[in-house]
């Protein structure tokens, strides 16, 4: 703010004698220029922590604005905030809570590339570690406490590791595939390598924490219980698929027997299979099907195991 300064000259005479002047000069105050309609005052402060102080211009805000916040006018999720001095305007930051290391796992089948960097971005270790229970552990062994375990990924081929970085006692995230995909091109070179996807890896955990996922923690028979419904729903599908394409070719050869056949009936496609489609029916006569239902018929009177009841139970199944 730039302030103006009134100089008052005061003249005073000394008789006898010529007439003689004193010029004083002082600056002038803000009580001394008093309005004609009376002396104001400046707006009332706010409350501490608000960035708006009574009816004074609100400065820029940061992030989210809370009253209240801790030392270091940080609130307690840590974002950036304008501080709330009024004869300052600077940005202030929280503490780092970043891993004290990330450990980058660019998983595949027979081995991983392992990327160990250090907070400050400087490259540890990076080599190729077999995906053998052993050989993790020592490398979990070897990395510093606190370090963050991150892969791309944690089912199937990355299970392994998971389940020894968490025995390690060590943390786990997951970084997406297209997020990995879109850090890529932000980093130099363009070869599709594991060492430089395990590079891209660690530090993309270390300077961008929120593209990571966490990686559910479930029990051994929780885990067994996944992959025996994954591996379900996939026989559904290969079953689904193959009873489509049978449909398909019994439409083109004879639509009569496609609209006759039900497919979800076992008996059909044991027929099918022992008499070769429609024309292999046509072939045998009358008698040869005829026989072959009543052998079924006779099979499907005796009571079926007690295991296959038990499969068709809705809430075994589920």
């Amino acid at each position: 703010m730039t302030s103006h300064l009134r100089t008052s000259i005061t003249v005073e005479i000394v008789s006898p004698g010529p007439s003689r002047a004193t010029i004083e000069a002082r600056p002038e105050r803000a009580a001394d220029r008093a309005p004609a309609h009376g002396r104001t005052s400046l707006p009332p402060r706010g409350p501490v922590g608000c960035c708006r102080r009574g009816t004074r211009r609100p400065r820029r805000l940061i992030g989210k604005c809370r009253a209240g916040a801790a030392a270091g006018n940080v609130s307690a999720e840590g974002e950036a905030i304008r501080s709330n001095d009024y004869r300052k305007d600077t940005t202030v930051k929280a503490p780092s809570t970043r891993p004290a290391a990330v450990l980058g796992l660019d998983v595949g089948k027979s081995s991983h590339w392992a990327c160990l960097i250090d907070r400050d971005g400087e490259v540890l270790a990076s080599a190729p570690v077999r995906n053998r229970e052993a050989e993790l552990d020592a490398l979990f062994a070897s990395a510093p406490a606190g370090t963050l375990v991150v892969v791309d990924q944690f089912r199937n081929i990355g299970s392994l590791a998971v389940r020894r970085a968490r025995a390690a006692g060590l943390g786990v995230a997951h970084l997406p595939g297209l997020a990995a995909s879109r850090a890529a091109g932000l980093f130099a070179g363009e070869a599709k390598t594991d060492e430089r996807d395990a590079a891209v890896i660690a530090r993309t955990a270390l300077g961008v924490p929120d593209s990571l996922s966490g990686v559910p923690g479930r029990g051994e028979a929780l885990e067994a219980a996944r992959a025996l419904s994954s591996q379900r729903d996939h026989v559904v599908a290969c079953a689904t698929r193959d009873k489509n394409r049978l449909r398909a070719v019994l439409l083109e050869s004879c639509p009569a027997l496609e609209a006759a056949v039900d497919l979800s009936d076992r008996r059909w496609l044991e027929l099918l299979a022992g008499f070769g489609g429609a024309w292999g029916i046509a072939r045998s006569g009358a008698e040869g099907p005829r026989a072959e239902a009543a052998g079924e018929a006779a099979a499907a009177s005796t009571a079926p195991p007690p295991a296959l009841v038990e499969a068709e139970n809705r809430q075994v199944r589920c």
